[in-house]
């Protein structure tokens, strides 16, 4: 699995480097992001959230094995609890409103995405489905890699 992983960062660096240098990482990392711009990723990422725990459920019924049901539970729980917790936290800090994010709607974009991953989990295999969702936490850990230098 290491040397995949690897073979497929090494060919996907391109895409790396274009998360990692995009506005919104950039300005996150050095702490210059607008706070409009913030709660705007806070409100999206709300309607992403709720989208990937109920989509890690549906990875989890077609695992091969009780062992491999367990895990990607354990990831949608991690993500149920710990995840929407410390959204709902940093909302509260922000003296945003869950409910008014919660009837706001998503861009297209999260809406695609989203679609995307739970069809991908629902018509294909085990495997693939839990590749799609690779890319969403490898690409935060690799932009916050990529821009260690302006945290």
């Amino acid at each position: 699995m290491r040397d995949i992983c690897k073979k497929l960062r090494k060919d996907s660096g391109y895409i790396w480097d274009k998360i990692a240098s995009h506005p919104f990482m950039v300005e996150l990392c050095r702490g210059s992001l607008s706070i409009e711009r913030f709660n705007f990723y806070l409100c999206q990422d709300y309607h992403y959230l709720v989208s990937a725990i109920k989509n890690f459920n549906i990875i989890a019924s077609k695992a091969d094995s009780i062992e491999d049901t367990i895990n990607l539970m354990e990831i949608g729980h991690l993500a149920a609890i710990s995840e929407y917790q410390n959204y709902l936290n940093l909302i509260k800090r922000l003296k945003l409103d869950v409910k008014e994010i919660s009837a706001s709607e998503p861009i297209p974009m999260v809406t695609a995405y989203s679609n995307y991953l739970i069809s991908v989990s629902s018509l294909k295999s085990f495997p693939e489905a839990v590749v799609s969702v690779l890319p969403c936490f490898w690409s935060y850990g690799e932009a916050i890699k990529m821009n260690k230098e302006k945290l």
